[in-house]
């Protein structure tokens, strides 16, 4: 059955096993492109929320990974539907769905405007939940390659900035990868920043020597500068 026709389908349990038989072995690039297919083509959003919502215990991770994604569309258009990735779809166990909620909270900002969505993202990144304050720091990479951002990269960095003491590994991996990113195009604003963080607290050291990567190679004399610092 094709997937246009399984979202017309009324019963619920049956949508359930047809997306399971249509998009299992799916790939990451398609399951983009049919979820976004399926919201252009669908303007019955509180229904694909009702199936979404369904979908959360589905067995096929690809049919979890594919809801997150629609459900990232459908919330700019309703931000309430976007609790949904919050307080279900961040429980995931599978990697894989932590993976696509990233994607569709970039995609809720990308088609939002992400100025206008700088409530959301600072309201999501002190979430108590690790998956959740992650899936806005690895769902806006490369942070200062996104509209607004990249006018203002000092206001990646400081919404960035608030989790220099973060307690989860997870998340302190994909805040330093965001900074090494930001790095190869604005060194000055990083080092700054950094040179402002409390040296004693270990997830900020951590954060500091992983995001230094791309100036400690191609800016020596400035990482050497702010090693000192660090062993003042």
């Amino acid at each position: 059955m094709e997937l246009l026709e399984i979202f017309l389908l009324n019963d619920l349990k049956e949508i359930s096993d047809e997306l399971g038989l249509a998009l299992e072995g799916v790939s990451v690039p398609d399951m983009r492109k049919l979820s976004k297919k399926i919201f252009l083509n669908n303007k019955n959003h509180s229904r694909l929320y009702e199936i979404c919502q369904e979908q959360l215990c589905n067995s096929v991770y690809q049919v979890r990974f594919f809801c997150s994604l629609l459900t990232g569309y459908i919330s700019s258009y309703n931000e309430e539907y976007l609790d949904l990735i919050r307080y279900g779809y961040c429980k995931d166990d599978n990697w894989r769905v932590q993976e696509a909620n990233a994607k569709a909270f970039n995609i809720f900002c990308e088609l939002k405007g992400y100025e206008e969505s700088k409530g959301i993202i600072n309201e999501w990144i002190k979430d108590k939940n690790e998956n959740v304050r992650r899936a806005v720091t690895e769902g806006l990479r490369v942070w200062t390659s996104k509209p607004y951002f990249k006018d203002h990269p000092q206001e990646a960095i400081k919404i960035l900035s608030i989790l220099k003491s973060d307690k989860s590994l997870y998340v302190q991996k994909s805040v330093a990868n965001c900074f090494s990113d930001i790095s190869k195009y604005y060194p000055d604003l990083v080092i700054e920043c950094f040179g402002s963080w409390n040296y004693l607290d270990k997830s900020s050291m951590y954060i500091i020597k992983r995001g230094c990567r791309h100036i400690k190679d191609n800016c020596p004399d400035k990482y050497r500068v702010l090693v000192e610092k660090m062993n003042e």
